[in-house]
Protein backbone atom coordinates (compact mmCIF):
# COMPACT_ATOMS: atom_id res chain seq x y z
CA UNK A 1 0.00 0.00 0.00
CA UNK A 2 0.48 3.63 -0.23
CA UNK A 3 0.88 6.32 1.82
CA UNK A 4 0.01 9.72 1.13
CA UNK A 5 -0.65 12.52 3.65
CA UNK A 6 -2.94 16.19 2.92
CA UNK A 7 -3.38 18.77 5.07
CA UNK A 8 -6.34 20.40 5.29
CA UNK A 9 -5.74 23.83 6.90
CA UNK A 10 -4.39 23.37 10.61
CA UNK A 11 -5.62 19.58 10.47
CA UNK A 12 -3.46 16.45 8.85
CA UNK A 13 -4.95 13.93 7.99
CA UNK A 14 -3.09 10.74 6.90
CA UNK A 15 -5.03 7.87 4.62
CA UNK A 16 -3.79 4.50 3.69
CA UNK A 17 -4.88 3.71 0.29
CA UNK A 18 -5.23 0.04 -1.30
CA UNK A 19 -3.53 -0.26 -4.76
CA UNK A 20 -4.48 -4.09 -4.88
CA UNK A 21 -8.31 -3.62 -4.97
CA UNK A 22 -8.71 -0.36 -6.14
CA UNK A 23 -10.81 0.81 -3.48
CA UNK A 24 -9.64 3.53 -0.97
CA UNK A 25 -10.11 2.42 2.37
CA UNK A 26 -9.24 4.64 5.20
CA UNK A 27 -7.28 2.35 7.92
CA UNK A 28 -6.40 5.30 10.06
CA UNK A 29 -7.41 9.08 10.67
CA UNK A 30 -4.76 10.87 12.75
CA UNK A 31 -5.85 14.56 13.46
CA UNK A 32 -3.64 16.49 15.06
CA UNK A 33 -5.22 20.22 15.57
CA UNK A 34 -3.64 23.36 16.53
CA UNK A 35 -5.57 26.25 18.14
CA UNK A 36 -3.81 29.80 17.43
CA UNK A 37 -5.28 32.75 18.69
CA UNK A 38 -5.55 35.75 16.85
CA UNK A 39 -2.39 37.78 17.72
CA UNK A 40 -2.17 40.27 20.61
CA UNK A 41 -2.73 43.66 17.93
CA UNK A 42 -1.39 46.39 19.91
CA UNK A 43 -3.13 48.60 17.36
CA UNK A 44 -6.95 48.18 18.59
CA UNK A 45 -6.76 49.26 21.99
CA UNK A 46 -8.88 52.12 23.02
CA UNK A 47 -8.81 54.77 25.58
CA UNK A 48 -11.82 55.00 28.15
CA UNK A 49 -12.55 57.54 28.18
CA UNK A 50 -11.23 59.12 25.50
CA UNK A 51 -12.60 62.88 25.27
CA UNK A 52 -12.41 64.88 29.41
CA UNK A 53 -15.00 67.49 29.94
CA UNK A 54 -14.88 70.03 31.53
CA UNK A 55 -11.71 71.10 32.02
CA UNK A 56 -11.90 71.29 35.80
CA UNK A 57 -8.09 70.41 36.55
CA UNK A 58 -9.13 67.58 38.34
CA UNK A 59 -7.34 63.73 37.47
CA UNK A 60 -9.54 61.46 35.60
CA UNK A 61 -9.03 57.47 35.66
CA UNK A 62 -8.40 56.09 31.72
CA UNK A 63 -8.45 52.76 30.94
CA UNK A 64 -7.10 50.61 28.03
CA UNK A 65 -10.11 48.73 26.25
CA UNK A 66 -9.93 45.90 23.01
CA UNK A 67 -6.97 43.63 24.58
CA UNK A 68 -9.42 41.33 25.96
CA UNK A 69 -7.88 39.78 29.20
CA UNK A 70 -4.31 41.05 28.38
CA UNK A 71 -2.35 42.74 31.05
CA UNK A 72 -1.96 45.81 30.62
CA UNK A 73 0.97 48.42 32.60
CA UNK A 74 1.19 51.79 31.35
CA UNK A 75 4.68 53.14 30.25
CA UNK A 76 4.77 56.93 29.46
CA UNK A 77 2.42 59.28 29.18
CA UNK A 78 3.11 62.70 27.08
CA UNK A 79 1.03 65.51 25.90
CA UNK A 80 1.28 68.37 23.04
CA UNK A 81 1.31 70.92 25.29
CA UNK A 82 3.58 72.69 28.25
CA UNK A 83 2.78 71.23 31.62
CA UNK A 84 2.57 74.87 32.42
CA UNK A 85 0.51 76.99 29.92
CA UNK A 86 -1.36 80.17 30.41
CA UNK A 87 -4.29 79.39 31.86
CA UNK A 88 -4.24 75.30 32.64
CA UNK A 89 -3.52 76.07 36.35
CA UNK A 90 -0.58 75.43 36.75
CA UNK A 91 -0.14 72.34 37.98
CA UNK A 92 2.74 70.85 38.04
CA UNK A 93 2.59 67.30 37.11
CA UNK A 94 -0.65 66.34 34.08
CA UNK A 95 -0.29 62.43 34.87
CA UNK A 96 0.63 59.34 36.94
CA UNK A 97 -0.03 55.94 36.43
CA UNK A 98 3.43 54.56 35.37
CA UNK A 99 3.82 50.78 35.60
CA UNK A 100 -0.28 50.21 36.32
CA UNK A 101 -3.57 49.06 34.32
CA UNK A 102 -4.43 52.35 34.68
CA UNK A 103 -3.35 56.16 33.72
CA UNK A 104 -4.84 59.39 35.73
CA UNK A 105 -4.32 62.59 33.14
CA UNK A 106 -5.91 66.23 34.36
CA UNK A 107 -8.69 67.47 32.94
CA UNK A 108 -6.57 70.65 31.34
CA UNK A 109 -5.91 72.26 28.44
CA UNK A 110 -4.08 75.91 27.67
CA UNK A 111 -6.02 78.92 27.78
CA UNK A 112 -6.46 80.10 24.23
CA UNK A 113 -5.23 76.93 22.29
CA UNK A 114 -6.24 74.52 20.54
CA UNK A 115 -7.35 72.00 23.11
CA UNK A 116 -4.94 69.25 24.62
CA UNK A 117 -3.94 66.05 23.42
CA UNK A 118 -2.71 63.13 25.89
CA UNK A 119 -0.53 60.09 24.56
CA UNK A 120 -0.42 56.97 26.41
CA UNK A 121 2.13 54.37 25.55
CA UNK A 122 1.36 50.96 27.17
CA UNK A 123 2.32 47.88 27.03
CA UNK A 124 -0.16 44.59 26.68
CA UNK A 125 0.77 40.61 27.93
CA UNK A 126 -1.92 37.84 27.09
CA UNK A 127 -2.19 34.41 28.40
CA UNK A 128 0.14 33.43 25.56
CA UNK A 129 2.97 35.52 26.99
CA UNK A 130 2.62 37.39 23.76
CA UNK A 131 3.57 41.23 24.12
CA UNK A 132 3.09 44.35 21.80
CA UNK A 133 3.66 48.15 22.33
CA UNK A 134 0.95 50.55 21.31
CA UNK A 135 -0.35 54.22 22.16
CA UNK A 136 -4.30 55.32 22.50
CA UNK A 137 -5.14 59.34 23.42
CA UNK A 138 -7.41 61.16 25.25
CA UNK A 139 -8.25 64.73 24.43
CA UNK A 140 -9.08 67.75 26.07
CA UNK A 141 -11.10 70.25 23.79
CA UNK A 142 -10.65 73.96 24.58
CA UNK A 143 -14.44 73.91 24.47
CA UNK A 144 -17.51 71.72 25.20
CA UNK A 145 -17.84 72.75 21.12
CA UNK A 146 -14.47 72.33 20.02
CA UNK A 147 -12.60 69.21 18.72
CA UNK A 148 -8.54 68.73 19.37
CA UNK A 149 -6.17 69.43 17.49
CA UNK A 150 -3.04 66.52 18.18
CA UNK A 151 0.42 68.37 17.77
CA UNK A 152 2.54 65.64 18.68
CA UNK A 153 4.16 63.94 21.79
CA UNK A 154 6.04 66.94 22.66
CA UNK A 155 5.89 66.60 26.47
CA UNK A 156 6.27 64.02 29.10
CA UNK A 157 3.31 64.62 31.68
CA UNK A 158 4.32 62.28 34.21
CA UNK A 159 7.40 62.74 37.09
CA UNK A 160 8.46 59.61 36.84
CA UNK A 161 10.17 59.00 32.86
CA UNK A 162 11.74 55.79 33.79
CA UNK A 163 9.45 53.77 31.78
CA UNK A 164 9.37 56.02 28.56
CA UNK A 165 11.01 54.38 25.86
CA UNK A 166 13.31 57.48 24.84
CA UNK A 167 13.90 61.00 25.68
CA UNK A 168 12.15 63.68 23.34
CA UNK A 169 14.79 64.56 20.84
CA UNK A 170 15.76 68.10 20.08
CA UNK A 171 12.73 69.78 18.20
CA UNK A 172 12.87 73.36 16.87
CA UNK A 173 11.43 76.47 18.20
CA UNK A 174 8.51 77.98 17.56
CA UNK A 175 7.74 81.74 17.06
CA UNK A 176 4.09 82.42 18.85
CA UNK A 177 3.39 85.91 18.03
CA UNK A 178 2.31 87.52 14.96
CA UNK A 179 4.34 90.24 13.91
CA UNK A 180 3.14 94.25 13.72
CA UNK A 181 3.24 95.02 10.25
CA UNK A 182 3.20 98.55 9.97
CA UNK A 183 4.24 101.74 11.50
CA UNK A 184 3.15 105.60 10.83
CA UNK A 185 6.53 107.65 10.31
CA UNK A 186 6.96 109.94 13.17
CA UNK A 187 6.52 106.52 15.32
CA UNK A 188 8.52 104.00 16.66
CA UNK A 189 8.16 100.62 15.38
CA UNK A 190 8.21 97.92 17.76
CA UNK A 191 7.70 94.12 17.88
CA UNK A 192 7.75 91.79 20.78
CA UNK A 193 8.78 88.38 19.34
CA UNK A 194 7.67 85.62 21.32
CA UNK A 195 8.82 81.67 21.01
CA UNK A 196 8.75 78.71 22.76
CA UNK A 197 11.29 75.90 22.64
CA UNK A 198 10.06 72.53 23.16
CA UNK A 199 13.20 71.32 25.66
CA UNK A 200 13.32 74.58 27.65
CA UNK A 201 16.04 75.60 25.82
CA UNK A 202 17.45 79.25 26.19
CA UNK A 203 16.80 81.08 22.62
CA UNK A 204 18.67 84.04 20.85
CA UNK A 205 17.05 86.61 18.49
CA UNK A 206 18.51 87.69 15.39
CA UNK A 207 17.89 89.87 12.32
CA UNK A 208 18.81 88.24 8.60
CA UNK A 209 16.87 91.04 6.74
CA UNK A 210 15.81 93.89 7.90
CA UNK A 211 15.87 98.18 7.03
CA UNK A 212 18.86 100.30 8.10
CA UNK A 213 18.74 100.55 11.83
CA UNK A 214 16.26 98.08 12.66
CA UNK A 215 17.45 96.44 15.90
CA UNK A 216 16.59 93.54 17.66
CA UNK A 217 17.58 92.53 21.48
CA UNK A 218 19.04 89.19 21.62
CA UNK A 219 17.76 88.16 24.75
CA UNK A 220 14.58 88.91 24.56
CA UNK A 221 13.53 89.61 21.04
CA UNK A 222 12.31 92.75 21.19
CA UNK A 223 12.64 94.63 18.11
CA UNK A 224 12.34 98.45 17.87
CA UNK A 225 13.01 100.53 14.81
CA UNK A 226 12.23 104.38 14.24
CA UNK A 227 11.99 104.86 9.92
CA UNK A 228 12.75 108.33 8.51
CA UNK A 229 11.16 109.89 5.56
CA UNK A 230 12.90 108.05 2.92
CA UNK A 231 11.68 104.82 4.14
CA UNK A 232 7.96 104.70 3.22
CA UNK A 233 7.13 101.88 1.95
CA UNK A 234 7.34 98.13 2.30
CA UNK A 235 10.53 96.38 3.82
CA UNK A 236 11.34 93.22 4.05
CA UNK A 237 12.04 91.67 7.51
CA UNK A 238 13.29 88.20 8.57
CA UNK A 239 14.10 86.80 11.89
CA UNK A 240 15.92 83.43 12.96
CA UNK A 241 15.65 82.00 16.64
CA UNK A 242 18.02 79.88 17.62
CA UNK A 243 18.24 77.47 20.45
CA UNK A 244 21.43 75.87 22.20
CA UNK A 245 21.60 73.13 20.00
CA UNK A 246 20.77 75.18 17.15
CA UNK A 247 18.09 74.68 15.94
CA UNK A 248 16.10 77.36 14.33
CA UNK A 249 12.86 79.10 13.42
CA UNK A 250 12.45 81.67 11.23
CA UNK A 251 9.66 84.70 10.69
CA UNK A 252 9.32 86.17 7.33
CA UNK A 253 7.42 89.55 7.29
CA UNK A 254 6.59 92.64 5.39
CA UNK A 255 6.93 96.21 7.36
CA UNK A 256 4.83 98.82 5.50
CA UNK A 257 5.70 102.13 6.68
CA UNK A 258 2.87 104.65 6.40
CA UNK A 259 2.77 108.37 5.63
CA UNK A 260 2.00 110.58 8.62
CA UNK A 261 -1.35 112.09 7.66
CA UNK A 262 -3.35 109.72 10.11
CA UNK A 263 -3.02 109.45 13.96
CA UNK A 264 -3.31 105.36 15.35
CA UNK A 265 -6.37 105.22 17.46
CA UNK A 266 -5.32 105.22 21.66
CA UNK A 267 -7.58 103.21 24.15
CA UNK A 268 -7.52 104.76 27.10
CA UNK A 269 -10.02 102.32 29.39
CA UNK A 270 -8.96 99.63 31.77
CA UNK A 271 -10.77 96.37 31.71
CA UNK A 272 -12.26 94.51 34.75
CA UNK A 273 -9.96 91.59 35.00
CA UNK A 274 -12.34 89.06 36.89
CA UNK A 275 -15.83 87.62 35.89
CA UNK A 276 -18.33 85.64 38.10
CA UNK A 277 -20.23 82.65 36.64
CA UNK A 278 -23.63 83.65 35.89
CA UNK A 279 -23.38 87.35 35.95
CA UNK A 280 -22.58 89.24 33.07
CA UNK A 281 -19.33 90.60 32.62
CA UNK A 282 -19.27 94.13 30.43
CA UNK A 283 -16.33 96.45 29.54
CA UNK A 284 -16.94 99.28 27.89
CA UNK A 285 -14.37 100.29 25.53
CA UNK A 286 -13.20 103.92 25.23
CA UNK A 287 -10.88 105.01 22.48
CA UNK A 288 -9.65 108.43 21.28
CA UNK A 289 -8.77 109.50 17.49
CA UNK A 290 -6.85 112.85 17.21
CA UNK A 291 -8.35 113.17 13.12
CA UNK A 292 -11.73 112.08 14.48
CA UNK A 293 -11.64 108.92 12.43
CA UNK A 294 -15.36 106.74 12.86
CA UNK A 295 -13.80 103.96 15.09
CA UNK A 296 -15.10 100.47 14.59
CA UNK A 297 -14.22 97.64 17.43
CA UNK A 298 -13.31 93.96 16.91
CA UNK A 299 -13.29 90.90 19.12
CA UNK A 300 -9.87 89.42 18.38
CA UNK A 301 -9.89 86.57 20.67
CA UNK A 302 -12.00 85.87 23.82
CA UNK A 303 -14.07 82.76 25.34
CA UNK A 304 -17.17 81.28 23.12
CA UNK A 305 -20.00 83.61 23.46
CA UNK A 306 -18.24 86.47 23.62
CA UNK A 307 -19.71 89.25 22.16
CA UNK A 308 -18.66 93.20 21.01
CA UNK A 309 -20.85 95.75 19.57
CA UNK A 310 -20.69 98.49 16.83
CA UNK A 311 -20.21 100.87 20.08
CA UNK A 312 -17.47 98.58 21.33
CA UNK A 313 -19.22 97.03 24.24
CA UNK A 314 -18.19 93.67 25.48
CA UNK A 315 -20.38 91.24 27.05
CA UNK A 316 -19.76 87.87 28.05
CA UNK A 317 -21.78 85.70 30.91
CA UNK A 318 -19.90 82.95 32.00
CA UNK A 319 -21.02 79.26 32.80
CA UNK A 320 -19.33 76.74 34.96
CA UNK A 321 -17.98 75.09 31.92
CA UNK A 322 -15.60 78.61 31.82
CA UNK A 323 -13.82 78.48 35.12
CA UNK A 324 -10.52 79.29 34.26
CA UNK A 325 -8.27 81.84 32.79
CA UNK A 326 -9.17 83.61 29.39
CA UNK A 327 -7.28 85.41 26.85
CA UNK A 328 -9.35 88.51 25.25
CA UNK A 329 -7.83 90.64 22.80
CA UNK A 330 -9.38 93.59 21.29
CA UNK A 331 -8.74 95.99 18.13
CA UNK A 332 -9.98 99.46 17.42
CA UNK A 333 -9.76 100.51 13.65
CA UNK A 334 -9.83 103.99 12.40
CA UNK A 335 -10.76 102.90 8.85
CA UNK A 336 -7.55 104.71 7.55
CA UNK A 337 -5.20 101.61 8.49
CA UNK A 338 -5.04 102.75 12.06
CA UNK A 339 -5.10 99.54 14.46
CA UNK A 340 -5.38 100.12 18.65
CA UNK A 341 -4.80 96.86 20.11
CA UNK A 342 -5.25 95.97 24.09
CA UNK A 343 -5.03 92.22 25.28
CA UNK A 344 -5.94 91.02 28.63
CA UNK A 345 -6.27 87.63 30.81
CA UNK A 346 -10.09 87.63 31.79
CA UNK A 347 -10.66 85.36 35.29
CA UNK A 348 -13.55 82.88 35.92
CA UNK A 349 -13.38 82.10 39.54
CA UNK A 350 -15.10 79.22 41.27
CA UNK A 351 -18.34 80.41 42.72
CA UNK A 352 -18.00 81.24 46.34
CA UNK A 353 -20.90 80.24 48.53
CA UNK A 354 -21.11 82.28 51.68
CA UNK A 355 -20.72 81.84 55.35
CA UNK A 356 -23.57 80.50 57.13
CA UNK A 357 -24.09 81.60 60.80
CA UNK A 358 -26.08 78.81 63.06
CA UNK A 359 -25.99 79.93 66.72
CA UNK A 360 -28.64 82.05 68.51
CA UNK A 361 -27.45 84.96 70.48
CA UNK A 362 -27.93 85.45 73.93
CA UNK A 363 -29.98 88.65 74.39
CA UNK A 364 -29.31 89.75 77.96
CA UNK A 365 -26.79 90.41 79.94
CA UNK A 366 -26.38 91.55 84.13
CA UNK A 367 -24.07 94.27 85.61
CA UNK A 368 -20.44 92.85 86.72
CA UNK A 369 -21.71 89.80 85.26
CA UNK A 370 -19.67 88.12 81.73
CA UNK A 371 -21.53 88.05 78.85
CA UNK A 372 -20.64 85.66 76.00
CA UNK A 373 -21.60 84.37 73.28
CA UNK A 374 -19.84 81.81 71.07
CA UNK A 375 -20.97 82.61 67.39
CA UNK A 376 -20.61 79.16 65.38
CA UNK A 377 -20.61 79.50 61.53
CA UNK A 378 -19.60 76.67 58.81
CA UNK A 379 -19.04 77.63 54.84
CA UNK A 380 -19.92 75.26 51.97
CA UNK A 381 -16.54 75.86 50.50
CA UNK A 382 -14.60 75.16 53.92
CA UNK A 383 -13.06 78.58 53.22
CA UNK A 384 -10.97 80.32 56.49
CA UNK A 385 -13.63 82.40 58.29
CA UNK A 386 -13.20 85.25 60.11
CA UNK A 387 -15.53 87.42 63.01
CA UNK A 388 -15.78 90.73 63.14
CA UNK A 389 -17.77 93.40 65.55
CA UNK A 390 -18.59 95.99 63.47
CA UNK A 391 -21.12 97.25 65.64
CA UNK A 392 -20.87 96.86 69.52
CA UNK A 393 -20.74 98.54 73.19
CA UNK A 394 -17.79 99.85 75.00
CA UNK A 395 -15.58 97.00 76.01
CA UNK A 396 -17.10 94.05 74.11
CA UNK A 397 -15.05 92.11 71.92
CA UNK A 398 -14.51 88.69 69.43
CA UNK A 399 -11.77 86.36 69.14
CA UNK A 400 -11.21 84.57 66.19
CA UNK A 401 -12.64 81.37 66.86
CA UNK A 402 -15.99 83.65 67.36
CA UNK A 403 -16.31 83.74 70.72
CA UNK A 404 -18.60 87.11 71.81
CA UNK A 405 -17.07 88.57 75.73
CA UNK A 406 -18.06 91.54 77.72
CA UNK A 407 -17.90 92.88 81.00
CA UNK A 408 -20.94 95.54 81.42
CA UNK A 409 -20.55 97.64 84.21
CA UNK A 410 -23.51 100.02 85.34
CA UNK A 411 -22.96 102.85 82.94
CA UNK A 412 -24.22 99.92 80.30
CA UNK A 413 -27.32 99.16 81.48
CA UNK A 414 -30.08 99.76 78.34
CA UNK A 415 -30.13 98.44 75.08
CA UNK A 416 -27.28 98.01 72.78
CA UNK A 417 -27.31 96.82 69.05
CA UNK A 418 -24.45 94.04 68.33
CA UNK A 419 -23.18 93.27 64.54
CA UNK A 420 -21.84 90.49 64.65
CA UNK A 421 -20.14 89.43 60.87
CA UNK A 422 -18.52 86.81 59.37
CA UNK A 423 -16.25 86.53 56.26
CA UNK A 424 -14.93 83.77 53.99
CA UNK A 425 -12.06 86.02 52.27
CA UNK A 426 -13.81 85.59 49.12
CA UNK A 427 -16.42 88.30 49.32
CA UNK A 428 -19.05 85.82 51.14
CA UNK A 429 -20.18 87.55 54.23
CA UNK A 430 -22.49 86.74 56.55
CA UNK A 431 -24.10 88.94 59.32
CA UNK A 432 -26.21 89.15 62.37
CA UNK A 433 -27.74 91.66 64.46
CA UNK A 434 -28.30 91.54 68.14
CA UNK A 435 -30.42 93.68 70.58
CA UNK A 436 -28.47 92.72 73.96
CA UNK A 437 -30.18 94.80 77.17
Amino acid sequence: MDFKHSRIGSKTLRHFLSMNYGISLLLLLLSSVSLHAHALDCSKATASPNLLWPANHKMAKIEIKGLGNSIVSVQCVSQDEPLNDLGDGNTEYDASGVGSPYAYVRRERAGGGNGRMYHIDFTATNAQNEQCNGTVKVGVPQSKKKAVTDDGALYYSQEDTSLCGTDVTNRPPEIETQPVSSVYLGGTYEYDVDAMDPEGSLLSYGLVVSPSDMQINRDSGLISWIPIENQIGEHPVQIVVTDEQNATAVQEFTVNVLPPQNSIPVITSTPQSQASVGIEYTYQIIAADLDNDTLAYELEMGPDNMSITVHGLLQWTATNDDVTDHTVAISVHDGQGGVAYQSYTLSVPEANSAPIISSEPVPQAWVNQPYQYQVIASDADADALVYRLPVYPSGMQIDQTGMVSWLPTEADMGVHSIEVHVVDGRDGLQFRIISST
